[in-house]
């Protein structure tokens, strides 16, 4: 199966705003990966990880990039990220 990523990233050395500023554009993310056809992820460690804020609901969807089956090749590639 052939599944397409669309990670929105903010991590060291970037310039990301304040979580307000990265969740605002949430909707915008979502409708882009749907009509891209790529799942989407989150990978925030910048200021903490987001995992310290937000957890994936119980049986639901688990949005964090850990544990999913994306390549170390698409991690490098930044065609595959968005910087939020």
């Amino acid at each position: 199966v052939d599944v397409k990523f669309m990670v929105v990233r903010c991590i060291k050395n970037q310039k990301c705003g304040g979580l307000s500023d990265r969740l605002k554009p949430l909707p915008a993310y979502m409708m882009i990966a749907d009509l891209a056809n790529r799942v989407l992820l989150f990978h925030w460690t910048k200021p903490a990880s987001l995992e310290e804020f937000f957890q994936p609901p119980e049986n639901g969807l688990d949005w964090r990039i850990e544990g999913t089956p994306v390549s170390e090749e698409e991690v490098r590639d930044d065609r595959n990220f968005v910087n939020g």
